[in-house]
Formats: structure tokens, sequence, C-alpha cells
């Protein structure tokens, strides 16, 4: 998934820079009601993925992912919530 998502980044870049692993924040959606373990376990098969690291990786809540998606795209259709 990593790989395939880096080539098309690549891919759809329209300028010469290059973009570099290191420059992509990672974000892993988690179930609102995972418990800490669950969590735990998929950092560590997002970073065993190659999906970053300490700095690059983030994990976030389902619930709040799609709201903050929802609140994006009612934003770029100027609808008000």
């Amino acid at each position: 998934m990593k790989d395939v998502t880096l080539k098309r980044i690549r891919d759809a870049q329209a300028t010469s820079h290059q973009i570099d692993e290191n420059d992509i924040m990672w974000v892993v959606t988690v179930p609102g009601m995972a418990k800490d373990a669950a969590k735990s376990f998929m950092r560590k098969a997002a970073t065993g993925a190659g999906m970053g690291g300490r700095h690059n990786l983030m994990l976030a809540l389902e619930p709040e992912a799609a709201a903050l998606c929802v609140k994006g795209i009612m934003k770029t259709s100027n609808t008000r919530a």
C-alpha cells in the first residue's frame, strides 16, 4: 500500500521536486472505541509496513477523521453546517 501510494503521489506531481518519504505525514485511522493495545498494534503494523515512524505517523480516531472530512467537504462546497 505504501509503495502504491508513493508512486501515485510522485506520478501526480506537477513540479520537478520529488517528494521524499520523510515529507509525508501518514495518518492511520482506528475505531473510536479501540483500546490502547489495538492502537499500539496498528502503530507497529504501520511502522512495520514502512509507513512512517515516530515523527511522521499519526493515529486518528475514525469518528474524528470523518468529521474533519465532512467539514472540509462542506467548506469546499460553501455549505454551512
